[in-house]
């Protein structure tokens, strides 16, 4: 799947910028999900990173797997994780 093609569908599942973390950083696809990573301005940090997930088998978002990260480098760990059910 092509990052156009991902976020096709992300946008799809969920047309509007996150308030909390507006600046998208890219999409990606791992496993049954599409990935969004977003940053905003942190509250305790310079910034706060945002990990939204939509599941590809039921074209929901996945509120129980979308997190947020106080650094880049935790939610691309985080990212790895997913999708190796």
């Amino acid at each position: 799947m092509t990052k156009t093609r991902a976020k096709e569908i992300f946008q799809s599942v969920t047309p509007s910028k996150n308030v909390m973390t507006p600046h998208i950083m890219g999409f990606l696809r791992r496993g049954d999900y599409v990935i969004e990573l977003s940053r905003g301005k942190g509250i305790f940090t310079p910034f706060m990173y945002g990990v939204t997930v939509v599941n590809l088998l039921t074209k929901k978002q996945g509120y129980d797997l979308s997190a947020c990260f106080d650094t880049e480098q935790e939610a691309r760990d985080y990212i790895n994780t997913l999708g190796n059910e």
